[in-house]
């Protein structure tokens, strides 16, 4: 197997003969030892399925700009792209999951942090979508609530695959909405999310 992803090789069906000798040693009448070789050959067949991710690569940190709006009570959201690259061997499927949060809240959301932060200061839920690169076309992660859409079991997305089942790309949209101003402090909002790929077999 090792030789067969070294040499680059596609899924199929890879037949070839093996040959070895095989020795038997025996005595003849006379007492005299005497060794008869004769040459084997075997043909083998392997059914060769690769699945590896070789890279994954994001164009940037997903920093969102807030916009203004609404009157008279102001509110504040913003989105911003994120493209995500992957390359390896995944022509059999690459799936996309979510894998469960450190946070005890049962939500996914922005913190302010810093200094001087009390713990009753007014968090910002997100959101995330695969806005493009996933079978279906735009799929939801994480809600406008922050909850979230997918897990790392049996809810994942299908992702799509380019290049012979060589690589993908993926688009993310990441966000927030409807916050209101008043509720927020100024400061830079913090929170994080993790993603998990897996080439299938």
């Amino acid at each position: 197997m090792i030789s067969l992803r070294k040499k680059n090789l596609g899924k199929g069906t890879y037949r070839g003969p093996i040959s070895f000798p095989a020795i038997y040693d025996y005595y003849n009448k006379d007492g005299i030892k005497k060794r008869f070789v004769q040459k084997i050959t075997i043909s083998m067949v392997v059914d060769y399925n690769p699945a590896s991710i070789v890279s994954a690569t994001f164009d940037k940190q997903p920093v969102i700009t807030p916009n203004y709006y609404g009157y008279p009570k102001v509110k504040v959201g913003g989105e911003t792209r994120v493209n995500i690259n992957l390359q390896g061997d995944f022509s059999s499927g690459l799936k996309l999951g979510l894998r469960d949060k450190l946070s005890p809240k049962d939500y996914y959301s922005m913190q302010r942090v810093g200094e001087n932060i009390s713990i009753d200061e007014k968090d910002i839920p997100y959101f995330v979508n695969c806005e493009s690169g996933c079978v279906g076309g735009n799929k939801g992660i994480i809600n406008t609530q922050g909850i979230p859409q997918i897990d790392n079991a049996s809810n994942r997305l299908n992702v799509t695959v380019t290049n012979n089942g060589k690589s993908a790309d993926i688009r993310l949209n990441v966000g927030f909405s409807d916050v209101e101003l008043e509720d927020l402090k100024a400061g830079e909002y913090q929170g994080a999310f993790t993603l998990v790929f897996e080439a299938m077999l």
